[in-house]
């Protein structure tokens, strides 16, 4: 997931600093801190900022708040996903030859043993 500037399209990284957009806030820093992912799919963003009597104050905001988006990289899913199916595979085939070959090692010990070879 990636945090973009909403007009722009720029790319923001953790650290950032970010503007409230609209609100009785507005044009308050903040300092951009993730995504905050939620069960519903409907991300947020976690950003904190300094209070004078408390400190570092961290909370979860909307994305739109700060003029914010979250891009999702399907792109992600999709390798992970191939890689997790080939590795699946590989797994099943390993497992399929070595029993296939633990039965004709046995078969080939008992023809050996009963018709004396």
């Amino acid at each position: 997931m990636k945090i973009v500037m909403a007009e722009s399209g720029e790319e923001l990284s953790p650290g950032s600093m970010v503007h409230v957009a609209h609100g009785p806030s507005l044009n308050q820093a903040w300092r951009l801190e993730g995504v905050a992912p939620r069960k519903d799919g409907d991300h947020h963003v976690r950003v904190s900022h300094n209070q004078p009597r408390i400190g570092r104050v961290t909370k979860t905001f909307h994305p739109s708040v700060f003029g914010l988006a979250i891009v999702v990289d399907v792109r992600l899913y999709a390798d992970t996903a191939k890689m997790m199916r080939a590795l699946r595979t590989l797994a099943a085939q390993t497992v399929l030859l070595t029993v296939g070959g633990v039965v004709a090692w046995f078969v080939a010990e008992y023809m050996s043993h009963r018709y004396g070879g």
